[in-house]
């Protein structure tokens, strides 16, 4: 694989991975706290789009997008609505699928897949990328070691207009990552264990900079990137090691590698140490995603519907554990299963695991981000209990209002669950 030397105008050994990613790219030293104009990399983008920029490029009456950027750095997922759900949702996506076509951008039709996993398939994803996108868990990203943030639509709209956008350099948390998870339990169970015992506050105005073991996969990497928002964190950014060097093997990068380390000598807001040999199966309680319990202490609900599947939990690894639970059982609550994109659907009927899934009879449905966010498949009515592998419990979250009661959990809890008939640990014998 090509990798970009780092430029060496600063002393990076002084640098956290956030000031040298933007050092390295602006090709100064920039530390936390200054202010920086720049281009993204990437711009990810979704009904947002048509929500919040185009109409107001209508009314600035603005007909075109700066010439700076490339066309192909801009993306749109239409993943939040899915596939003709409602005439508001129809005719959104058609005003994006037009003004898509009229700018010349990529846009991906509902039901193709979230964004957030889509990118990192499309290989436009790179080290030392920056990424912005209108969605809060652009952070996604930051496991390919790149400084990825959430940006409002007028953020966006900043960007189409002037090619750029301003931004502060965050101060940097770094977390340790040390150990071996043991049995069932998941990055999704070590996400919760930090959301419980730092909270939602834990990082705002913060990036997020992670140390971890080289068998912590891709995939865990991905939902603690995806994570970070919940502790409210702009950023979060996983190092370039052996393991992200192979998994970028697999993809036909848009962009050569410019990767980014942890400076032995950075200054760090505050340091803090995660024993995954310590971490269990947890489960989020409602109404708050840091509302946290061992999934053994609830055992006495039982939810009326399940749901696997978000960009936080619907990757191949996540359904591989799924369907290790699931064979040859039957669930007992309605369980609802949406794999994050066309690509992953098909390597699980590849390895059998969609018949798995048939089999224990579950409902399989097109990959979106569907019942995340409330927008589509999957919403819960008043009074309703669900357990779900998303990232969010707020009260209306996945539908319903202050009496719809969200549990939040790993894919392992979920299936365990599923045919237990209740929210169930997967590491206690069924």
């Amino acid at each position: 694989m090509n990798i970009l030397t780092p430029i060496t105008k600063w002393k990076a050994e002084y640098l956290t991975m956030t000031e040298g990613l933007f050092s390295q790219k602006l090709g100064q030293t920039f530390k936390s706290g200054e202010r920086l104009e720049l281009t993204p990399d990437q711009i990810l983008t979704n009904e947002m789009l048509a929500a919040v920029v185009i109409p107001k490029m209508k009314i600035l009456k603005a007909s075109s997008i700066h010439g700076s950027l490339s066309r192909d750095s801009i993306k749109c997922f239409m993943d939040h609505g899915g596939v003709g759900t409602n005439t508001a949702y129809v005719n959104l996506h058609q005003s994006i699928r037009e003004f898509c076509l009229k700018h010349g951008l990529p846009f991906y039709e509902p039901g193709t897949g979230i964004g957030h996993i889509l990118l990192a398939e499309l290989g436009a994803v790179s080290p030392g990328d920056v990424i912005m996108g209108t969605d809060s868990h652009t952070t996604t990203h930051g496991a390919l070691n790149t400084f990825s943030q959430g940006i409002g639509g007028s953020d966006l709209l900043e960007i189409l207009i002037t090619g750029k956008t301003w931004l502060t350099v965050p101060s940097a948390i770094r977390m340790n990552l040390k150990g071996k998870l043991q049995g069932y339990s998941s990055a999704k169970d070590v996400a919760l264990s930090l959301l419980k015992k730092f909270g939602l506050d834990f990082a705002v105005g913060y990036s997020v900079e992670f140390t971890c073991p080289l068998d912590f996969s891709i995939a865990s990497r991905q939902t603690m990137a995806n994570m970070v928002a919940e502790l409210g964190a702009t950023s979060g950014i996983f190092p370039f090691d052996a393991t992200l060097e192979q998994f970028l093997t697999q993809l036909h990068l848009e962009r050569i590698p410019r990767p980014v380390t942890m400076g032995s000598e950075a200054i760090y807001e505050r340091e803090e140490i995660c024993d995954l040999t310590t971490v269990i199966p947890l489960v989020a309680k409602p109404h708050r995603p840091n509302n946290v319990v061992p999934a053994c202490e609830l055992s006495d609900i039982v939810p009326d519907q399940i749901y696997i599947g978000s960009g936080t939990n619907s990757r191949i690894e996540d359904l591989r554990v799924v369907g290790k639970i699931l064979r040859t059982n039957t669930v007992r609550i309605s369980t609802l299963i949406s794999p994050g994109s066309h690509s992953i659907f098909q390597q699980a009927e590849n390895e059998g695991l969609i018949k798995i899934f048939l089999d224990a009879e579950c409902k399989i449905i097109y990959p979106g981000c569907n019942a995340c966010f409330g927008g589509s498949i999957g919403l819960l009515g008043k009074g309703m209990i669900g357990l779900s592998t998303t990232n969010r419990n707020f009260e209306g979250r996945m539908g319903g209002d202050e009496t719809t009661n969200v549990y939040l959990a790993s894919p392992a809890t979920a299936a365990a669950s599923a045919i237990s008939g209740r929210i169930f640990d997967p590491g206690v014998n069924q």
